[in-house]
């Protein structure tokens, strides 16, 4: 195993990496795919250093004492960085209160100052596990399968094949050119994808909106979630799918033909069939709005 501890802006070499774990808390981290030889570019650093390890392929970047702060699996997810956001929230406001204190107690590195700019060079296949805290967070060209756990930080995927899971706070999640699975979970946080050809698509939101404009697999499903925000689904007007979308007393939007409108007390919904029906729309929300829509064609693709 190798190892290094970043105090300053500097740039480590690797061999070969099979694996890319990264634990970072405030600051920005670039994860790129890239042909050449693997590297990691600590740009801009306060506060602790950054450890760097490399044990058998697989590298890990970051904070060492962020203890179990992301250990949970993801039916747990939105409580345990719910309740970590809470606390930094009111730390940054409040001070130090009984809830920020008790983390403090579970997580030696709390309350400390620190931040850092880091980029990061894998091969496309290799699997990606970002971890971040009020830091922001690109991730490009990956044919692996990326998890992302993060609490107020944007995060933004481009060109990625690999499956996608991602679990939010409040950060924002903005995906596009994308072809592979994704499940996307946050609390208040929007999801925003554009120019995605996959054949599952999940997302659950309690307040941010869900956007998702893509071309669906024949088979493929999308099933998004929400209790306050709005639900936007932009498809080919050549899409084939089941339609089910059921509200409490959001809106109801359709561009589709063939869809049967039902709106009753406690109960708004689109039910029915587009194209060959091959695939599966199911849209679930308390009081936001649901449009489905089809996708413009430009002028030169018509003629």
């Amino acid at each position: 195993m190798e190892r290094w501890m970043l105090e300053g802006p500097e740039t480590i070499p690797l061999d070969q990496v099979d694996k890319l774990v990264v634990k970072l808390v405030a600051g920005h981290v670039d994860v790129v795919a890239t042909d050449g030889p693997p590297r990691v570019e600590l740009h801009e650093i306060e506060g602790a250093p950054i450890a760097v390890t490399d044990a058998d392929g697989v590298l890990s970047v970051g904070y060492e004492d962020l203890g179990g702060v992301f250990d949970f699996d993801s039916t747990t997810a939105k409580e345990a960085l719910q309740g970590l956001g809470n606390a930094l929230r009111d730390l940054l406001q409040n001070g130090w209160t009984s809830e920020t204190q008790e983390w403090a107690r579970r997580f030696s590195w709390f309350g400390n100052k620190r931040r850092a700019v880091v980029s990061i060079a894998i091969p496309p296949r290799c699997p990606v596990r970002l971890n971040v805290v009020y830091a922001s967070a690109v991730v490009a060209g990956i044919d692996g399968e990326t998890k992302v756990k993060s609490v107020s930080g944007e995060v933004t995927l481009d060109s990625l094949s690999g499956s996608v899971d991602a679990h939010t706070v409040s950060g924002d999640l903005e995906a596009q050119v994308l072809d592979g699975r994704l499940q996307f979970v946050t609390v208040s946080g929007d999801l925003t994808v554009v120019q995605a050809t996959s054949d599952r698509i999940q997302g659950r939101t309690v307040s941010g909106d869900l956007t998702a404009d893509l071309d669906l697999a024949t088979d493929g499903s999308v099933e998004l979630s929400s209790v306050s925000g709005d639900v936007t689904v932009r498809l080919a007007p050549t899409t084939g799918a089941k339609v089910d979308c059921v509200s409490t007393s959001g809106s109801m939007t359709s561009g589709f033909d063939g869809l049967a409108r039902e709106h009753k007390p406690g109960k708004r919904a689109l039910h029915g069939s587009i194209g060959d029906a091959s695939g599966r729309i199911e849209v679930r929300t308390v009081s936001g709005a649901v449009h489905l829509l089809p996708r413009r064609v430009p002028a030169k693709e018509q003629a």
